[in-house]
């Protein structure tokens, strides 16, 4: 996902966060975390 939205992999601090976000679940997380780094800053302002 950070690879498609930002075109660098997640940082060392973004991984665990990442992991444990999407835990166990499945579509639900996923489709919550791209929806939330398309509208990050980052996103918002790099592209």
């Amino acid at each position: 996902m950070f690879t498609t939205t930002f075109s660098r992999c997640p940082t060392a601090e973004e991984m665990p966060r990442l992991l444990s976000l999407i835990g166990d679940q499945k579509k639900d997380a996923y489709e919550g975390t791209l929806w939330s780094l398309l509208n990050s800053t980052e996103s918002t302002f790099n592209r």
